[in-house]
């Protein structure tokens, strides 16, 4: 990676990681990186996949983010209820061996980079409701500050592009595809 790749990451060195789950608030970008890297979103983003407005439990939401059918890049909804049971099971240690297997990315962006990004269409093409984009800017420090502890790495979108940010992705989807095939190797 070039330098201003180097600097736009911040977090620890790659896991036994299956999986790379982008995080982050509404408008950060997730969906946008999903696209770039020519992921099909029906299979990618939790949103989309499941089609539904209510919190889905962590239970589901952790065995959805493990199932290996998954592509090695996904997008985690920002349903408050299921953010909050997964910080608090990531916190107490309560379910180690399946965060082990999530590497969790956090998509930063400054508060005033997010407020102009949440007035653009979404990845999908729709405009977000007016109650949505204020809870987010009002709530905005205190899911940040979930994020940023569930996030084995945050990248800093506050000066990348959106390709950039996708480079930085696809090349932690390497990895994650090399740690699927050595464990396909070790348990066929």
């Amino acid at each position: 990676m070039d330098s201003k790749d180097d600097r736009a990451i911040v977090g620890t060195t790659m896991t036994d990681a299956t999986v790379i789950a982008l995080i982050g608030h509404s408008a950060a970008g997730k969906s946008q990186c999903l696209k770039l890297l020519k992921l099909d979103r029906q299979a990618a983003d939790m949103d989309v996949a499941w089609r539904i407005k209510k919190s889905p439990t962590f239970d589901q939401c952790m065995d959805w983010l493990t199932d290996k059918s998954r592509p090695p890049v996904v997008v985690v909804s920002n349903h408050e209820e299921k953010l909050n049971a997964m910080h608090s099971a990531k916190l107490s240690e309560a379910a180690t061996d399946l965060f082990n297997s999530i590497h969790f990315v956090y998509f930063k962006k400054s508060k005033d980079r997010l407020a102009r990004h949440l007035n653009l269409l979404s990845a999908g093409g729709s405009v977000r409701c007016e109650a949505a984009k204020a809870y987010t800017l009002q709530h905005y420090d205190r899911f940040d500050s979930m994020f940023s502890d569930l996030a084995n790495e945050v990248v800093d979108c506050s000066s990348l592009t959106s390709a950039e940010v996708a480079k930085l992705v696809s090349h932690l989807s390497k990895q994650v595809l090399a740690e699927r095939v050595r464990l396909y190797a070790n348990n066929p």
